[in-house]
């Protein structure tokens, strides 16, 4: 077989591997990462409960907190989204 075939041929297969595997957030997850937040919509509020405000002395020491908050939609001027 010519060399281009077997590129094809390896491309095909990776892409059947890549996109066979399903996402999922069933891990093994360090404590500071665990506990994962959620939000819950009621006409113009939004609950997010388990808000991560953690304190980090170094990535192996730290003290976990959490909170709940609602936020009206009504009053939000802006917003910041950071990954």
């Amino acid at each position: 077989m010519k060399l281009y075939l077997w590129i094809y041929l390896g491309i095909i297969v990776f892409l059947i591997w890549f996109f066979s595997h399903m996402p999922s957030n069933d891990r093994d997850w360090t404590p500071d990462q665990a506990v994962f937040p959620y939000s819950k919509i009621e006409g113009n509020l939004v609950h997010i409960s388990n808000i991560r405000n953690s304190t980090y002395i170094t990535t192996a020491n730290y003290t976990l907190r959490y909170y709940n908050k609602t936020y009206d939609l009504d009053k939000l001027d802006s917003l910041w989204y950071i990954v």
